[in-house]
């Protein structure tokens, strides 16, 4: 009969679950880290203590001299940034020193290893699929004799065993839908059985009623948090007793499996998007980000914007054949703009024609891809300049939207708007205090249509865009012309000032500016 033995977190299983998150200098990787077992997570402050066996020490700041090694020869595990790494190293010697991910929070890393920690969750490096919830389902089926299924808090399927003559319609339409039926967990909730799930700490006995069968449940906690169930169809009421046990260590492994796999599978997009951000914008050395990303130091590279596509479809479609257009790629999106870093060469000669020749090329790819919007592409440049195009890209974007042209499908670039760039990059460096005159301007427009629904900020920028031609203007927005001069009307009243006034009209643009560059 298979034995459920809950697992330790092991170091190994800490860089294997969080990689990404904690930065592995080679001799690390190369220590025999397997058998050192962490059973706490501390913040080292800025005084030294006593270090002690089991504890992994996160240090924000490093301490005013260096912490003892633990106990029984075994080695302190102490993290800490980037920054300070090599001093740590000299401070703590007999110490295994971790860096933290310029991406990363504390409060993020505190967080996430304090859990990993209580569950022990186990990652062993090289065993792919050798402990799963499938197989955690199957042992748990074989042990208690019913049918199991392991869900997460919002009732998606995550497993199941192998179906049995106990299996019945609401098991089979959870198995084949991949999660609970609507109507189900509407009835759960009706019911106050699920409230009361929600506030177990121990095996929850649903007794059948005239819709379902009996269930026994087993909520699965990691810190206090419900993060999924263990449900079994039935079982004997003579090892109700034995059985509650064996539910207890399968719920602790569940939260192992769960918590692993969730860092391995659902926030692995999210921890490389967290990267792509630093690697774009970040103020921390470029360096880590770009091995985490495995972005060469010898590229040539390009920048582009667009907004966002509303099907998602349309979207995937979109990100394919702008990879298709470079070696690699990389992309970050919001809520309404797409970024990608392209990498149009490997390494090579950066000969001016050669280069101009590689930009015409990206751009003419572009404009046949069809996006809903302007794309904005920067020049080229070096890998130490990535930052600097993601933010050339972004202007020559935020421009194009506040100015005549960079229409649907129209692939622009810095040479389009010369004077437009001088205006952002001087906007960029200006102190808040001087454009606050503008900015207040701006607000009575974007109060307006967040209370009321309105559409004066589009109507305006439209205005701008065809230097106050009522008749282009109309027929962007798709209004009548009449409908046109009701919303400059409310315009000129809420600002306080006339739209024919070339100084009021002036500002304005710069507020429209202001708000695409997002320093508003």
């Amino acid at each position: 009969m298979p034995d459920l033995q809950p697992a330790s977190l092991t170091l190994e299983g800490l860089l294997a679950t969080l990689r990404g998150h904690l930065l592995s200098p080679q001799h690390v990787l190369e220590l025999t880290v397997r058998e050192i077992v962490l059973e706490r997570v501390e913040l080292l402050g800025g005084e030294p203590g006593e270090a002690q066996e089991g504890v992994i020490y996160l240090a924000p700041i490093l301490p005013g001299s260096p912490t003892p090694v633990a106990a029984a020869g075994l080695p302190t595990v102490v993290v800490v940034s980037e920054k300070d790494l090599s001093q740590a190293e000299e401070d703590f010697q007999d110490s295994i020193v971790l860096a933290k991910a310029p991406w990363v929070s504390w409060s993020e890393l505190f967080l996430t290893t304090s859990q990993l920690v209580e569950v022990g969750a186990s990652h062993r490096a090289g065993q792919p699929g050798a402990d799963s919830l499938m197989a955690l389902a199957a042992s748990l089926a074989e042990i208690s004799g019913s049918s199991i299924t392991i869900e997460d808090a919002q009732g998606k399927l995550l497993a199941y065993s192998a179906t049995s003559h106990t299996t019945d319609d609401i098991r089979r339409q959870t198995i084949l839908s991949r999660g609970v039926p609507e109507w189900r967990i509407m009835e759960l909730e009706e019911t106050g059985f699920l409230a009361r799930l929600r506030t177990a700490e121990d095996l929850v006995i649903r007794p059948a009623t005239e819709s379902a069968p009996a269930r026994v449940v087993m909520p699965v906690r990691a810190q206090s948090h419900l993060i999924g169930s263990i449900w079994a169809t039935e079982v004997a009421e003579s090892r109700m007793t034995e059985i509650q046990q064996v539910f207890r260590d399968a719920s602790r492994i569940a939260a192992q499996l769960m918590i692993r796999d969730a860092w391995s599978a659902d926030l692995e997009h999210g921890r490389q998007q967290q990267i792509i951000a630093e690697l774009f914008t970040g103020t921390e050395e470029i360096g880590s980000a770009m091995r985490a990303l495995r972005v060469p130091g010898d590229g040539l590279f390009c920048a582009v914007k667009w907004p966002r596509l509303e099907q998602e479809h349309r979207q995937a479609k979109a990100r394919f054949s702008v990879r298709g257009l470079a070696e690699n790629a990389w992309f970050l999106a919001d809520a309404s703009t797409e970024v990608a870093l392209l990498q149009v060469k490997s390494s090579g000669g950066r000969e001016e024609p050669e280069v101009q020749e590689l930009l015409d090329q990206t751009a003419v790819g572009l404009a046949r891809l069809h996006l809903d919007g302007p794309i904005a592409v920067s020049r080229m440049g070096e890998a130490n300049e990535i930052r600097t195009l993601v933010r050339e890209a972004a202007d020559i974007f935020a421009v194009s939207s506040v100015s005549r042209g960079g229409r649907l499908n129209d692939v622009v670039m810095a040479s389009d708007y010369r004077f437009g760039l001088a205006l952002a990059r001087m906007l960029r460096s200006a102190d808040r205090e001087t454009w606050g005159d503008i900015t207040r301007l701006m607000q009575p427009l974007r109060d307006n249509d967040a209370k009321k629904q309105t559409q004066l900020v589009e109507t305006l920028r439209a205005y701008c865009q065809h230097d106050g031609k009522l008749t282009d203007t109309a027929r962007d927005l798709d209004i009548h012309s009449n409908s046109l001069r009701y919303r400059l009307a409310r315009i000129e009243e809420l600002i306080g000032g006339s739209l024919h006034d070339r100084n009021t009209l002036t500002a304005l643009n710069l507020g429209l500016l202001l708000q695409e560059l997002e320093l508003v």
